[in-house]
């Protein structure tokens, strides 16, 4: 029989009953049936005005599965090899010891939060730990051979707003009250369509509405937590309409500002992200690339949305969820992202997002916008900075800023996004310029470059013409030294050059200089200069 005519029986059905809930099939009144899947293919551009901070761990534990901040602020890691607590100097680690009792039950923890309470939940393997930092203790739950199920894989732990522990496993979903340490077990039932969709449950989400969602392998379940049942089942489907599985180890689920729900979808092909809108129905397909491996989401304060993703590094969502900015890995990068892939994301109480990657290295940055952006010199970019160290910054006239320091000067176009560095037409002179110090513009449109050690140098950028001013012993109106440390056009265009020993005004018509020093004569830089509002000059 077809969907189309499963469809029209199911509500023949529904209305012989007036309103009896009746199951057939996959088509069940509770499910949320072929709604339309909005598919986008969100293009990408790379980042880099984030600048990340790197947290060294002694020993790499291996894969940073979770991080939570305590309520004292320090920040706790689930890592393949244990748990890890970070003070803000330095690390604890936490494992297995089998001749400690109160000692961590599992090895590779998984799954990990913080309840209301400021106690710690720990899922490693089939266990399930709470840590109390008042005694430094670790209690036992989900141990005992003579519960109704067996505990299965721990994938994913959370608090409801009735303080009541709900853990997802690969043996069901695990309902546990603190108070009485007791455990209910909620399984799938092949002959109840009622019963949550499959017993592989890896995420689960207590919405701001109130409503419970349970992420199986098989999609999403809304549970109705009082009578252990299932109300609304919702199969994901990808761009192409395919029935799309959630079978990675890692699913997260999280609802945003809006109430949209977000769910990763690792490893399917064609679609790394789905969303779904509770009150229409409506999903959403996306895809950020090929191949997609998203890990984890992140909402922040401001409605962005993060995911780490296994091959892409970081990857922001912006408000208007058509576009995104990733940030990778740049190992000529000190500040970017850690390499390897983004297992993990959480923002602390500062706001700051901390970073958990898959080979053990743990990142933090502060998604605010930064006061200072970087442009430095790196090795196999054409379009970064030639010049290592910047001793001196003009913006001339026409908006093009240029960057002097050791080796020359950077033409950089700020409007276009392009550097070029600056060599005059004569080749054989791009020498003579050494180490830039000062830059400046005069009246008449001329760029005149300050040298530590090889003079002053005017350039015409109309004629692209360069000349070069230096110390001749015999003759007393040149510059009256090569090292030049200032250039200063005051309000009258009169060009006035700092030397070691002097300060120099140029005369235009004559191309002489006139020298002005101190008594007694001293040797010293003149590192700048300003013109307050008499007229009078100011040297550093």
């Amino acid at each position: 029989m077809s969907p189309q005519a499963l469809r029209s029986v199911a509500r023949f059905l529904h209305l012989k009953t007036r309103g009896a809930l009746i199951a057939i099939g996959c088509w069940s009144v509770i499910c949320a049936g072929a709604q339309p899947v909005k598919s986008l293919r969100v293009p990408m551009v790379d980042g880099a005005d984030i600048r990340f901070s790197h947290i060294s761990i002694e020993r790499p534990p291996g894969t940073i599965t979770e991080i939570v901040q305590d309520d004292q602020g320090f920040l706790w890691f689930g890592t393949a090899l244990g748990l890890v607590r970070y003070d803000g100097y330095q690390f604890r680690v936490f494992v297995h010891d089998p001749a400690d009792p109160n000692s961590l039950s599992g090895v590779n923890v998984a799954a990990l939060i913080k309840d209301r309470a400021g106690d710690l939940w720990i899922g490693s393997e089939q266990q399930l730990d709470r840590y109390s930092p008042a005694s430094g203790k670790f209690g036992h739950f989900l141990s005992d051979s003579q519960q109704a199920c067996e505990s299965g894989v721990v994938r994913d732990i959370t608090q409801d707003r009735e303080g009541i522990i709900w853990v997802a496993t690969d043996n069901g979903l695990k309902r546990l009250d603190p108070t009485k340490s007791t455990v209910n077990c909620y399984q799938h039932r092949h002959y109840d369509d009622l019963s949550i969709g499959s017993n592989l449950v890896k995420s689960m989400l207590e919405s701001q509405d109130g409503t419970f969602w349970v992420a199986t392998v098989e999609g999403l379940d809304r549970f109705d937590r009082k009578t252990g049942r299932v109300t609304r089942r919702v199969t994901l489907r990808g761009p192409s309409g395919a029935l799309l599985k959630l079978e990675g180890n890692k699913i997260s689920l999280i609802e945003d500002h809006a109430g949209i729900l977000w769910i990763t979808i690792p490893g399917n092909q064609g679609c790394g992200l789905t969303s779904f809108d509770p009150r229409t129905g409506i999903q959403g397909a996306y895809s950020f690339g090929a191949p997609d491996a998203i890990f984890s989401i992140l909402d922040d304060q401001n409605d962005i949305l993060w995911f780490g993703d296994g091959q892409q590094g970081i990857i922001k969502f912006d408000q208007d969820r058509k576009t995104a900015t990733r940030y990778r890995n740049n190992p000529n990068d000190l500040n970017s992202v850690s390499s390897g892939g983004i297992y993990t994301l959480m923002q602390d109480r500062e706001h700051r997002i901390w970073v958990g990657t898959i080979e053990g290295s743990v990142d933090r940055f502060d998604p605010r916008p930064p006061a200072f952006r970087t442009y430095r010199h790196e090795p196999g970019n054409a379009n970064s900075l030639s010049i290592e160290g910047v001793s001196s910054v003009l913006q001339d006239s026409r908006g093009i800023l240029w960057l002097g320091g050791a080796g020359g000067l950077d033409r950089f176009d700020r409007k276009a996004g392009k550097v070029t560095r600056f060599i005059p037409k004569d080749i054989s002179r791009q020498s003579a310029f050494g180490v830039v110090s000062s830059i400046a513009e005069d009246h008449e449109g001329y760029l005149w470059f300050g040298n530590s050690g090889n003079g002053l140098a005017r350039f015409d950028p109309r004629t692209g013409g360069l000349k070069f001013y230096r110390h001749d012993l015999d003759n007393p109106t040149s510059l009256s030294n090569d090292n030049v440390g200032s250039l200063f056009v005051d309000r009258t265009g009169t060009l006035w050059v700092g030397a070691s020993d002097a300060l120099n005004r140029f005369e235009p018509e004559t191309e002489q200089f006139q020298k002005f020093s101190s008594t007694p004569r001293e040797s010293f830089q003149y590192g700048a200069i300003a013109e307050d509002g008499k007229g009078i000059l100011w040297l550093a």
